[in-house]
């Protein structure tokens, strides 16, 4: 037999069952009327802490701002996002989400807007496919993300996700915040 390191030896067996007359010992000497309100009491009171630690629901839209940045540039490139509206829903287990954008521009060439669909690698980073994007290469159309963080306050039923897309020739900055109301 296989001992498990933090496993209890019990000298004795323990009756299952609640004893017939009322205010009668368990084998370990509780009351077995106390030990059911103290065990129903602490059930109501782990429940309670679980909602408090809500995380967000999976594949719940949401809506709300994408705030408004310039990118880091090199070699003479540019890219910003305006501030606009947004929505952004992730999928359940699958590593997707789907985030949209008023406008993004690259190189002050290629625009950029409508919905994305973000695919992860890791839980930090991946690639995001923008739908709109008209005649931009696949670099643009298709670039790295990374550093993708994401914080749901269950109190302000608020996520703020931030990340970073790395187009060829610039690297952008994106936070935004939405609600879950």
């Amino acid at each position: 037999m296989i001992k498990h390191p933090l496993s209890l030896r019990i000298s004795k067996p323990i009756a299952v069952g609640l004893p017939e007359a009322a205010g009668a010992k368990n084998p370990l000497g509780r009351d077995v009327k106390s030990s059911g309100f103290l065990a129903a009491a602490l059930l109501v009171l782990g429940f309670q802490g679980l909602t408090r630690a809500q995380t967000l629901p999976p594949n719940q839209l949401l809506a709300g701002v994408v705030a408004g940045a310039v990118g880091a540039t090199g070699f003479g490139g540019s890219c910003y996002v305006n501030r606009g509206n947004a929505f952004f829903q992730r999928n359940g287990l699958e590593p997707k989400a789907i985030i949209s954008f008023d406008d993004i521009a690259d190189a002050g060439i290629w625009d950029l807007h409508g919905p994305a669909i973000m695919t992860f690698a890791t839980p930090a980073s991946g690639f995001i496919r923008f739908k709109q994007t008209g005649a931009a290469p696949f670099s643009v159309a298709r670039p790295r993300f990374n550093n993708y963080s994401q914080a749901y306050d269950s109190a302000a039923k608020r996520l703020v996700v931030a990340f970073r897309i790395v187009f060829p020739d610039c690297t952008l900055p994106v936070r935004a915040v939405f609600d879950a109301t």
